[in-house]
């Protein structure tokens, strides 16, 4: 794409929907089209059709852009999560406008301070809800499995090799056969949403393959265990009874790479068979995660740098639960609060 900026005449006077079609033109240079799906979404969703869209960008004050966050927060009940999404277009235009300098600085990123009371709260999802409880996991491989035998498709066995690998779903079905070796698996790529740019509006187009990952830390090699090349063999050998011949691992009915979809559709089919709350690939990561961190014979470390996540924090706060209920954890309550009394 070739992006210049046009002359700004009595630039200043300039509104942010006057402003909105260039700072799109020029965000999609440096960010993904999928992000910046996602930003439009935003500005046509809070902004478009507000009056703050038609505001002057020279003079818009602070205290008028807190009182219209907090307006907004009211109106659509805003989590504090979704209130940062939303303000991330204004904080985004503004310092577009300051780069243009049609202003010195910009006044949204000096908007702060709202109480948490005005946010509404987010809610937090019960363990149940986020991994694969009690004997779920076991039972989940063992439905899976038989779904392989039955059907032959490989993405069954995707969600059992998950089990091991606790992979991002999009990581998982970008997985090349030279990714695997005798004792680790690189993750290197992953499956993106495809956009196309048409008269000025993004569409989405199917999936694509990005030769990159979320993140620089999630560019990781993964041990790979006994029962994890037990499903790699299994995978193999399917694609090669079926006579298909690629170089990624998961392939759909043609012959051609799997999407997650596919993977995303055979896991709900397995949720709904083994009777457990609708779960998806990322709940399969957490779990894997939680028994890593349950077994404590790896570091934090090492289980962060297994995740592919930047920072520890992360792993142990968002990833790591206790895959029992309560009734199943009675006896390490027991021992853990009345051990050291009963001596």
């Amino acid at each position: 794409m070739n992006f210049h900026i046009q002359n700004e005449s009595n630039s200043t006077l300039q509104t942010l929907q006057e402003r909105y079609k260039s700072w799109f033109d020029y965000k999609l240079v440096e960010t993904s089209p999928a992000n910046m799906h996602k930003l439009n979404w935003i500005w046509e969703k809070y902004y478009e059709k507000d009056s703050i869209a038609t505001r002057k960008v020279s003079e818009l004050k602070i205290v008028e852009l807190k009182m219209w966050c907090i307006q907004k927060i009211e109106a659509h009940t805003l989590t504090s999560r979704q209130f940062k999404d939303m303000k991330s277009v204004m904080n985004m235009l503004l310092d577009y406008a300051v780069e243009l300098e049609l202003i010195v600085v910009n006044p949204a990123r000096s908007v702060r301070g709202i109480s948490y009371k005005k946010f509404k709260p987010q809610k937090k999802k019960s363990v149940q809800e986020q991994v694969y409880v009690n004997d779920e996991e076991s039972l989940l491989i063992d439905t899976a499995l038989e779904g392989f035998r039955k059907t032959k498709n490989t993405a069954y066995l995707a969600v059992c090799l998950n089990c091991t690998l606790a992979c991002r779903v999009g990581e998982l079905v970008a997985i090349q056969l030279t990714d695997i070796s005798s004792d680790t698996l690189h993750i290197q790529r992953q499956e993106i949403k495809n956009y196309e740019l048409i008269e000025g509006v993004l569409h989405r187009h199917r999936y694509r393959i990005a030769y990159y990952t979320k993140s620089t830390d999630s560019d990781r090699y993964i041990p790979l265990t006994s029962i994890s090349h037990r499903f790699l063999e299994m995978i193999i050998a399917a694609n090669e009874e079926a006579g298909f011949h690629s170089e990624y691992l998961f392939l759909d009915n043609d012959g051609e790479r799997m999407n997650n979809d596919v993977v995303n559709n055979v896991l709900r089919r397995l949720n709904r068979k083994i009777n457990t709350i609708q779960k998806g690939n990322h709940s399969i990561r957490k779990t894997c995660l939680s028994n890593m961190n349950a077994s404590k014979l790896l570091s934090d470390e090492e289980l962060r740098t297994f995740a592919g996540h930047k920072e520890v924090s992360t792993t142990q706060r968002s990833y790591v639960f206790a895959v029992d209920t309560l009734d199943r954890r009675q006896d390490a309550y027991e021992q853990a609060i009345c051990g050291r009394i009963k001596k």
